[in-house]
Formats: structure tokens, sequence, C-alpha cells
């Protein structure tokens, strides 16, 4: 028998990881599909395939992420791989679930839990003759074809779990396996708070979660070799807070975090409030308890039912701030969604395997390096695999990490003083675009990954890509969302936290930009305000105001110059540009505030 070139893929990915309540959901999510296709290239390297794809030796994967494809040239029957790669999945996602079901305290509908977790994994392979290794380009072009015709054409079969109860509140397909006599019946319930109690104590499940088999799996299965922590969205916004303690007295602090701390174990109860810790890894500060509870309103939630319960709470929570003398953070955070530009045609253009796997390899030293970027940047990394990253980040580190993340995908790739090694076929090398959602803490967790993947595609449609984007949504108001360029639209977002760090523009300037072009656009038509007009009257709003900081004067200078500069450098009428520029300025009073909070350093652009 000849050689063959194997490639096999795992699902489901996007609607799966995305299904996700709590970042706990959304990171084993991430990791499960991860662990599975380290389980499946493992499996094709044991039996004498040769990985071109993914780069990372499964033996030694480590916390690396493996992506959810396997490329690999075989000496043996591929049939007979493609059944030991399924049988192989199928036997790891049988023992996460009996791992699982080992934390899970409570009773359960054992065998509908069962069906859905044995029916999750989606396992495809396709193979085609590897006649030589001249002809490796045409056959990976073959069998990624062959691949794409198999999963147009996967196989559908009616599901063996469905019942007369509710459907999972998580992703609204799969039925709750939770018996309906554990969740309180309504607020007159005399069991109500016991049973909600016991709904997190035995499943980890909030009073109104209905969760399915596959749920569970995503709350209680446990990877054998690491001890992950899942700090909530509300603990990355307060990083922000966390960043400016650590550089004042930290014994200060800690009385005042101690003293607040008491106040809540004794409205709330210990066994209540331990809830909220083992969410972090363990802090100077915080402990192992989860940094929202230095939000106001996370606070509130803890004590729904009591009304005078919460005020006494939150006027602890106010002590401590008047003794740590900071200002409260912003209930915002980050979702980083970062993907390699012209990867397939980069890999299309590769004519021997072994340029592939060179790729491959340059790819996973990438998330190797992407996973120490965030961890610097005081991100939670949920993915990095191949030149695909997905974190979250408080919001006065957001835009370096992903500068970062940038700057080494390119000189990993390609290092810089050498021939591009590896370009698509019209001699354009790769580069990494970024999505960036900046969303409140208690936004929907699915809602918040899908505007940052919307991001993403924004930033994708920005001509010849590198680009960025990021979309502010706020409580109140519409979406905002700026893109462009890498080395442009961050360098000016940049300058605009300077401004604003300064104090240099006037109150509101960037809301009165908008006003200005959005009165003065009309639905119809072309603009009857002269462009020059618009522009000078830009320029007066911005002009309105001159820094408080004598010794910042010339660094205002040179940013308002910069304001200037953008205004003047759209094509078209000014009103389209003073709108482009007005977003953008929203968005830096964000992450100047941020950066404040945070004390970083003030640096000239």
């Amino acid at each position: 028998m000849g050689q063959w070139l194997f490639l096999a893929t795992l699902g489901p990915v996007q609607e799966f990881i995305a299904a996700a309540r709590r970042t706990r959901d959304l990171w084993f999510g991430s990791w499960w599909l991860s662990e599975l296709s380290r389980v499946a290239a493992a499996t094709v390297r044991e039996n004498g395939g040769k990985l071109i794809f993914p780069g990372t030796d499964p033996a030694q994967a480590g916390q690396s992420s493996f992506a959810n494809k396997i490329l690999a040239v075989l000496d043996r029957d591929p049939a007979e791989l493609g059944e030991r790669v399924q049988q192989a999945v199928a036997e790891r996602q049988a023992q996460l679930w009996v791992d699982a079901q080992a934390r899970i305290k409570g009773r359960l509908a054992d065998e509908p839990a069962l069906a859905q977790i044995q029916d999750l994994p989606e396992v495809y392979w396709a193979a085609v003759p590897l006649p030589d290794h001249s002809a490796y380009a045409e056959a990976r072009r073959a069998v990624e074809a062959l691949m794409a015709a198999r999963k147009a054409t996967r196989d559908f079969a009616p599901v063996t779990w469905g019942d007369a109860v509710p459907k999972s509140s998580i992703d609204g397909q799969r039925e709750s396996v939770i018996p309906e006599d554990a969740y309180p019946q309504g607020l007159g319930d005399p069991q109500r708070r016991s049973k909600i109690d016991a709904l997190y104590e035995q499943y980890r499940a909030g009073p109104a979660e209905r969760l399915s088999g596959v749920d569970l799996l995503k709350r209680h299965a446990r990877p054998e070799s690491m001890q992950p922590s899942f700090s909530s969205t509300a603990d990355v916004a307060v990083r922000t807070l966390l960043r400016r303690l650590e550089t004042l007295d930290r014994s200060v602090a800690q009385q005042a975090w101690q003293t607040y701390l008491h106040a809540l174990k004794t409205l709330a109860g210990t066994a209540r409030l331990a809830e909220e810790r083992a969410r972090r890894e363990a802090h100077w500060l915080l402990e192992h308890y989860d940094g929202g509870l230095l939000l106001e309103s996370r606070v509130g939630e803890l004590f729904d039912d009591d009304a005078q319960a919460r005020q006494q709470a939150l006027a602890a929570l106010a002590d401590f701030y008047r003794a740590v003398r900071c200002d409260r953070p912003q209930p915002y955070y980050a979702i980083l969604v970062a993907d390699g530009d012209r990867m397939g045609a980069t890999i299309d253009n590769q004519s021997s395997m072994e340029a592939h796997q060179d790729l491959s390899q340059r790819q996973s030293h990438f998330a190797q390096a992407a996973r120490a970027i965030v961890q610097n940047h005081d991100g939670s990394l949920v993915y990095a695999g191949g030149d695909d990253v997905l974190a979250l980040l408080p919001l006065h580190t957001v835009l370096q990490c992903a500068r970062e993340l940038h700057r080494r995908f390119e000189e990993i790739i390609n290092p810089p003083g050498q021939p591009p090694r590896f370009t698509d076929g019209h001699g354009a090398p790769p580069t990494l675009s970024v999505g960036i959602a900046i969303v409140h803490y208690i936004e929907p967790l699915g809602d918040a990954l899908a505007l940052a993947r919307a991001a993403e595609r924004v930033a994708k449609r920005v001509p010849d890509k590198n680009a960025l984007a990021i979309t502010l949504s706020k409580r109140s108001g519409a979406d905002i969302t700026v893109q462009g360029r890498w080395g442009e639209l961050d360098t000016r977002l940049e300058q605009f936290v300077i401004l604003h760090r300064l104090d240099a523009l006037p109150d509101g300037a960037a809301f009165q930009l908008r006003d200005l072009a959005e009165r003065l656009t009309p639905k119809q038509g072309q603009p009857t305000l002269p462009s020059q007009a618009a522009l000078a009257e830009a320029k007066r709003i911005i002009g309105r105001k001159q820094p408080r900081r004598g010794q910042d004067e010339k660094l205002a200078d040179a940013t308002r110059q910069a304001i200037y500069s953008a205004l003047a450098a759209g094509h078209g009428h000014a009103l389209a540009t003073i709108r482009v520029v007005a977003d953008e300025l929203i968005v830096a009073r964000l992450l100047a505030s941020a950066a404040d909070l945070a004390g970083l350093p003030l640096q000239g652009a």
C-alpha cells in the first residue's frame, strides 16, 4: 500500500464554545475541543502517521491548545486509522463525563445526559493517495475538497433523549437533565433559599439555569494535569483597579479589604460568600475571592432578596474605596479575537510537505508566545492554537496586548531582516487581524463573544487586512465600532488616549463632533455645509481647551495636531471623517479612564 494524505477535523466549534454563561463554560468549551484534537493527533502519530499540522507534538503539548484539524501522511489503511481516531475520541469523551459525574452531587436524568454526551463530538476524516512528495500540494487541495464534500453530506440521526422538560438555558437545544423538583417553585417557595444553595453546591447551577448533560460537562469536567482558574468577567474588569492598588500601600488596601470582607460575611453568611471563592488564582489582596465583589452591581446581586442587607453591604464597599482613596473601576472588560490573514492562501502556496510542516511549527510557536503575552498583560487566555487567539483582558492593557500579539505573529512567521519565507501566491506575507469587543461584565458571555467575532470580521474587511477593529458596547446608546490598519488606528488611539489623559480636550468634545456629523449629514443627497466649513468647526470644538498640566503642553500640542491630521486625512466630505474621528475619541476616552485608574505612566506618542 502506498502513502496517503489523511485529514481529520473535530467539532462542533464556534457554536459549542460560544454557548457559555460563565467564563468556566467558555474556557472548558475551548479546552474540550483542543483536548479531543490532541487525542486525535496522538492516535494518528501512535499509528505511524507523520503529522504535518498541527506543528505541536501531542505528547509534549503541556498547556498548549490544539487546532481542531489534523493533517498527516500515512503508510497504512486510512479507513482503519479513521475508525481508531473516532474510537479514541469517544473514549476520551466518556472519560471526561465519568470525571464530571464524580463531581456532580445531585440526581440526574442519567440516560438522556449520557446520550447527549455521546452525541456531542463530531469527527470527520478524509484521505487521498499521495503518489510521491512532489504531488503534495495537489494532494492537499484534493483532500481539503473531499473533506468539504464529506461535511456537506454529514449524517443526521434523530435524537434519543427528547422529553417534555425545559430546554437548556445555555444553548436552548438540549433538554435539561436536572430534576425540576430541585428548583424553587416561585418566590413563595418556603424552601427557596435552601434549594438555591443546593443547586449551586450540587450542580454549580443558578436558580434559573436549566442545564443539559453537555452544560454539566462544561461545569464539572476538569483536566487531570492542570488546575485551571476561571476568573469571572467582573474580575477581569476590576483588574484595572487592582493594578493601581499594587502601586499603593498594600497594608492599607489589605486592612480595608479584610474589613469589607468581614462585613460581607456577617451580612451574607460565610457559606453564601464561599460561592465567590476559588474563582481566581491566589491574589495578594483578594486571596481566592472574585474581584467582582469590588463592583457595586455585583454586590447587589448577593442580596437580591434583602434590601437592608444590600444597603449595608454597599455602605461597607463605599468605606473600602474611601480607605484606599481610589476611584471605582468601570464595569467593562475586553474580549480579544485574533486570526491570521491569508493563512489559507499561504498554505496553498507551499509546494512541499516540509514547507507546510515548517509553517505549522511556526504557528505553534506563536500560539505558545500568545499565552505568555496575554498573561503578561494581566489577561485570561481562553484559547491559543495555530494563528487563532481568544482572550479576556482589562481595559488598561488590551490595546498594548493586541499590538504585541500582532508584532510577535509577524516576527515568528517571517523573522525580520530576512526575505519573507512564507507568502501567498502574490508575494504577500500573512499578517494578524484583531477584533476587540469592550462590553459590560454583566452582558451575556455568548453575546459578548459574538460582538468580538463581529469586530474581527470588520477588521477582516479592511482592504489588505492587517487590521484592528474595536467595538464599544455600552449599556446605553448604540454600539460604536472603529477600524483601521495596524500602525494607523492603534497609533491614533494611543495619541487620543494621551490627549484625554492630559485633559486637553473639552468635556464632551467627541460627542459634539459626533453630533455635528449626524446633524449635518442628510439621509439622502450631499451635505449642504461645505467640507472646509465642517472641518473648521471640528477644529474649533477641539481647540477650545488647553491642557491643565503645563509641563505636558508640548505633548498635548503634538497629539492635538494628530487629531487635526486625522480630520484632514479622510477622503470625500469632511463630515464622514469627523464621524470616524469622533468614534475613535469616544473609544480612546474609555481607554484613557482605565489607564488613569491603573496609574499607568503617561508616555509620549
